[in-house]
């Protein structure tokens, strides 16, 4: 009887000390991918301003702003906006 006491016990214990175990390997695994993600996207917001650099120098139409007015005909005049 005490014989299967003591080995319930250290499966227990063998139990939370293999828990413990993969904790500390899942922790490891998740700090490793948000440094992958924090340092993607510090790459790709680098990427990004120097893309805008580039086209800040030279006006494309990707720079320009279109204003499309509307074209029905109002009973009052509004003033241009000019």
């Amino acid at each position: 009887m005490e014989k299967c006491l003591r080995q319930m016990r250290s499966s227990g214990s063998l139990h939370r000390a293999y828990m413990i175990y993969y904790l500390r390997i899942f922790a490891a695994v998740f700090i490793l991918l948000l440094i992958i993600q924090f340092t993607s996207s510090i790459r790709s917001s680098n990427m990004l301003k120097a893309s805008l650099k580039v086209s800040s120098a030279s006006p494309s139409l990707f720079s320009q702003i279109i204003v499309i007015t509307p074209t029905y005909r109002r009973t009052t005049r509004l003033a241009d906006m000019t």
